[in-house]
């Protein structure tokens, strides 16, 4: 489902901002301070469906996978929160994830979005993953830029499903609190 507002216009209600976990190596920052500034990159409107099942038990047991989306740009990552038992389709109806970067680091980037199945206490296991680039343009603010990617695992054959979200950017907003579970690609 879609939230009933549009974030572009609330940019800093409901976020969760992902704070840098180490100086990014892959988005270089310009020499030129004017283009040192810092944005963020917010990402809302997260839905997965088709997912393969990867919980233990999922046969005959009923049991169902708690999947979470984990999107990496660079040597940051944000995470979303885990749904308890949705199996093969879920939304992160309301949540909007943010990456603060560069200015000069978002144009064209890739990103990576991973979904994963929480397991605590074991492992958590990579339902499947998808790389897409970040636009060269950006659209005019109040307007999104809308992904649609196949999801498919590194090590594994076959389509994993599908995950759905689009992007915005967003003034920098430093100083709030946030959660990461960090990492890169």
């Amino acid at each position: 489902s879609v939230p009933t507002k549009d974030p572009a216009h609330f940019p800093n209600e409901g976020k969760t901002r992902c704070p840098r976990t180490s100086p990014s190596k892959s988005l270089h920052q310009s020499k030129n301070k004017s283009y040192n500034a810092n944005v963020e990159v917010c990402f809302t409107h997260l839905s997965a469906w088709d997912l393969i099942e990867t919980e233990v038990g999922a046969s005959f047991l009923g049991n169902k996978q708690d999947p979470y989306v984990r999107i990496i740009l660079g040597d940051d990552s944000c995470t979303s929160t885990f749904k308890d038992g949705a199996g093969r389709r879920c939304d992160w109806e309301d949540e909007i994830l943010c990456l603060e970067v560069p200015v000069s680091a978002v144009n064209g980037h890739k990103i990576k979005v991973e979904l994963w199945n929480e397991n605590a206490p074991a492992p958590d296991v990579l339902i499947g993953e998808a790389v897409a680039n970040l636009p060269t343009q950006w659209p005019p603010k109040g307007e999104l830029s809308k992904f649609r990617l196949e999801l498919f695992h590194p090590k594994k054959s076959g389509q994993r499903g599908h995950f759905e979200m689009s992007v915005y950017l967003s003034e920098s907003m430093p100083g709030r609190d946030s959660k990461s579970r960090g990492g890169g690609f």
